[in-house]
């Protein structure tokens, strides 16, 4: 008797800074998420997210390739390639960038820059091997290789749909399977998923309104969340546009270094790379989550090898640094997170229900900071509003990537957490319509030799506008006629997706017998084709189908790769 064939879904959370990745168990998938911590060169929830090409670059790192913690401190390194998959961001439409003001110190030359894309694929395919190789060597390679794999991906919610695509492609080429295969979420439903089950029961309440706020390394994403139901299992709705912007963790950090290299200019002092990296050690692990203004306590920064100078603090290998000057590094960075989360507060979408924010749930390495959490709660405009911390910040993220996908696998919309969702825009397939003097324009209308008539091109036909309530899991449908002449016409077409790109439509499977043929008004035959292409929204990705007379006759391909972002077009 053959035995049922078991299955392990793997999440990653690829992180601007870190990467994360945590697993179902096989034998009970209702268990809690298994985090992963056997990466290359120490023990650790995560792993670095940066990639150096050994030798030269310029031979394509033909020597090997370092990643995560084999690329030691000092050494030229690929990093933030991440944020490099959304060009949109990059062009600054986010409205808030630290990155431009304090850039990577060790970042690689312009000389041997790659591509964002390339970069990705190279890392995601390191942490893949390195995760299924050392996966087959705890369960044994028979029992491992009887396991059905699923490979599960996070991404930024900010993100747009080109730039999650562009992720799915990324791990697709890194061997994590097929595209149509591969889960996604984004980053802060992930967390949401894992944060709310964790919560004390007492902070929710059906009509409860909760932003997630994952402060990640280099980016703060915010995602609103009404409560719809407890039990039997938590339900919630979206009541909030995403937000964030690049202002995370790591800036703190590299601010601290400004001010430091600041201080050894005036003691004409120079740091190594070792006493460096000790300082950047201590400042992350000690400094960076403890620090809390109002003890007063001041902090000795371990910077071996620099002498001593009491003028700025240096005494025996280490640096004196007194909370104001603590508290200068912070702010420049906490004051962004606290005009995101104000924001998103007063960005709250409820034309009938309660407007009000109920809690603040903080999640990603940063969000472990005591003085971040202090900050939320002492600002004046989040006045009564609870801040509150999930256990395991740093890995809500990827512990409920897995819980996510399996809500994914299910199949079942009814067990997904998030029941409906806000669009963070207006989404369409450009079309024509008879052309109305005076409605649309004149440098828009041609004549239809087949309807005999004048129509308006470059109308846009929307699914779903900014702000509108889709819910998960379900079609938006839109009714469309194309007529195709009996004689050479192609059933191959494709339609431009405002701002997003060409879906790639392949209707000649459908039986000629089941079609209308016509007769256009210039005397040729046609086939007057009428079909439904329907939409399925979810929070990383738009799934297109055409159906005909209820039958699914082709899956649209939207592609990406060439986005109609210049053609002027009309909302009708």
């Amino acid at each position: 008797m053959a035995t049922k064939k078991r299955n392990m879904l793997i999440a990653v959370d690829f992180g601007t800074t870190f990467t994360g990745v945590a697993y179902s168990d096989p034998s009970n998938e209702a268990a809690e998420p298994i985090l992963f911590v056997a990466w290359p060169g120490r023990s650790c929830d995560k792993v670095p997210s940066i990639i150096r090409y050994n030798a030269s670059d310029n031979i394509k790192g033909l020597l090997g390739i370092k990643w995560g913690n084999l690329v030691k401190s000092g050494q030229r390194r690929h990093e933030w390639f991440k944020l490099g998959l959304d060009p949109m961001q990059l062009r600054g439409q986010s409205s808030i960038d630290m990155s431009i003001e304090y850039p990577s110190k060790e970042e690689e030359s312009l000389e041997f820059q790659r591509k964002a894309q390339d970069l990705t694929t190279d890392f995601l395919r390191k942490v893949r091997e390195h995760v299924t190789k050392t996966l087959e060597e705890n369960y044994g390679s028979v029992v491992f290789n009887s396991f059905r794999i699923q490979w599960m991906m996070t991404v930024p919610a900010i993100w747009s749909l080109e730039a999650k695509n562009a992720t799915k492609r990324c791990a697709e080429a890194a061997g994590m399977g097929k595209r149509e295969e591969l889960l996604m979420t984004s980053e802060p439903e992930a967390g949401a998923v894992y944060a709310l089950k964790k919560l004390e029961p007492h902070h929710l309440r059906i009509g409860h309104n909760i932003v997630i706020l994952d402060a990640g390394g280099g980016t703060v994403d915010l995602v609103t969340y009404r409560i719809k139901q407890l039990v039997p299992h938590l339900i919630v709705e979206e009541s909030g546009v995403t937000g964030g912007g690049k202002c995370g963790g790591v800036f703190v950090n590299r601010v601290f270094e400004s001010m430091l290299d600041q201080k050894l200019k005036k003691a004409n002092g120079e740091i190594l790379d070792s006493a460096r990296f000790e300082m950047r050690k201590h400042f992350e692990e000690f400094s960076k989550k403890e620090f809390d203004p109002d003890e007063e306590d001041v902090d000795w920064i371990p910077i071996p090898g620099v002498r001593d100078n009491g003028k700025v603090g240096i005494r025996g290998g280490r640096l004196k640094v007194v909370p104001r000057e603590m508290v200068l590094c912070f702010d420049k960075v906490i004051d962004n997170v606290v005009q995101l989360a104000r924001s998103q507060v007063a960005g709250v979408v409820s034309p009938t229900h309660n407007p009000s924010v109920n809690a603040i749930v903080l999640i990603g390495g940063f969000g472990e900071c005591r003085y971040l959490k202090k900050r939320l709660i002492n600002e004046p405009a989040l006045s009564g509003i609870a801040v509150l911390k999930p256990p395991n910040t740093w890995t809500a993220i990827v512990r409920g990537a897995v819980m996510r996908g399996l809500q994914d696998r299910s199949g079942e919309p009814e067990m997904r957490m998030v029941a409906s969702r806000l669009s963070q825009s207006t989404i369409g397939v450009v079309h024509v319509s008879p052309f109305v003097e005076g409605k649309h324009r004149s440098s828009h209308k041609y004549w239809d030799p087949y309807e005999g008539i004048y129509q308006c091109k470059d109308l846009l036909s929307c699914f779903v506008k900014k702000l509108g309530t889709h819910r998960e899991g379900f079609p938006i449908t839109y009714e469309f006629y194309r007529n195709i002449p009996v004689l050479g016409g192609s059933f191959i077409f494709e339609d431009e997706a405002y701002l997003l790109g060409i879906l790639k439509t392949d209707l000649s499977a459908i039986p000629k017998f089941q079609l209308q043929k016509i007769a256009g008004k210039n005397g040729t035959q046609c086939y007057k084709v009428k079909y439904t292409l329907e939409a399925i929204l979810s929070d990383v990705d738009m799934k297109l189908s055409v159906n005909v007379n209820g039958t699914q006759y082709s899956t649209v391909q939207l592609d990406y790769e060439n986005p109609a972002r210049s053609r002027p077009v009309r909302i009708f």
